[in-house]
């Protein structure tokens, strides 16, 4: 369990891009490394231009937000004008800290929504729903459910909660997720459970649990997954269900895959006294043709 709560464990998943946990309150420092570089410089295009929608999850006072940096340079872009790409990228990170700030000072009654025009999607409301429904928490670890659901206004005995950013590949395009990771030694074995509170498109929310059991002369290692989205309803969506299954099944396959691999290359670094930082890359710092970062940090 020290392993996947490890930033060496992120790398687990090979759309992870970059990893970092926050350690203790929130703070703008934390959310430097929050960029879209190369490449990925269009996802800055996508933020100044948002709306209400389903193309990006911003919530209706963050798209206000982007709408007065419009007003703000109005013959520019992200694209074209680095005072500009720069303008919306630290009013991103500043949205990013208010949504940390605001789950842990009232966990998930204070995860803010996501503008849809006719309605709001609440992730809050979402992982709620999951988390009291989840039938192996609430038979075998209802202590834990209870704890996990009231967190951070209970902290509970025995746990250890961090938050975390990190930018992953998600239906081709980088996006950022914050969530919060809760480790729960239990007296003979452990759990990790894992909420995304903001992602940053393509879906809403995740509820994740990992853990580890005695079972006979060994150890049973156990997960559960699910995933809201309010893009796969409509005309077609038992179609967009069943490849939105396969396309999960392919992701959890491939990180047990590298499970081993990169479990052992941890066991080793800890062996030789090597320390595991507090952020991961899944990619090289610079882009490999050299090209440089689209935004000056």
């Amino acid at each position: 369990m020290d392993f996947l709560r490890s930033a060496a464990g992120a790398r687990i998943d090979p759309n992870v891009l970059e990893f970092k946990e926050l350690a203790g309150e929130p703070r703008e420092q934390d959310l430097k490394g929050v960029d879209f570089i190369g490449e990925e410089a269009s996802e800055l295009q996508t933020l100044f231009d948002a709306e209400e929608g389903y193309d990006i999850n911003l919530g209706a006072g963050e798209i206000e937000r982007m709408g007065a940096l419009r007003k703000r340079f109005p013959d520019s872009s992200p694209d074209s004008d680095p005072a500009c790409a720069g303008a919306v990228l630290r009013a991103y990170r500043s949205m990013l800290l208010e949504r940390c700030k605001a789950h842990e000072s009232g966990s998930l009654e204070k995860i803010a929504g996501y503008a849809r025009g006719e309605a709001t999607s609440l992730p809050g409301k979402e992982l709620r729903a999951a988390i009291e429904k989840d039938k192996l928490l609430s038979e075998r670890f209802p202590e834990f459910q209870k704890a996990f659901l009231a967190y951070p206004k209970e902290p509970g005995k025995n746990l250890d909660a961090k938050l975390y950013w990190s930018k992953e590949a998600i239906d081709g395009r980088p996006g950022i997720i914050l969530g919060q990771r809760v480790l729960c030694r239990l007296r003979d074995g452990a759990l990790l459970a894992e909420k995304q509170i903001y992602v940053g498109h393509s879906y809403n929310s995740l509820h994740s649990i990992v853990g580890a059991i005695p079972s006979g002369k060994g150890t049973l290692v156990f997960s559960t997954t699910r995933m809201f989205t309010d893009e796969i309803v409509g005309f077609g969506s038992s179609l967009r269900h069943a490849l939105a299954a396969r396309e999960m099944q392919s992701s959890l396959l491939g990180q047990y895959g590298n499970l081993r691999p990169l479990l052992e290359k941890w066991l080793k670094a800890r062996e030789k006294g090597g320390a595991d930082t507090d952020s991961a890359r899944g990619q090289k710092d610079a882009p490999a043709d050299g090209r440089q970062p689209a935004i000056a940090r």
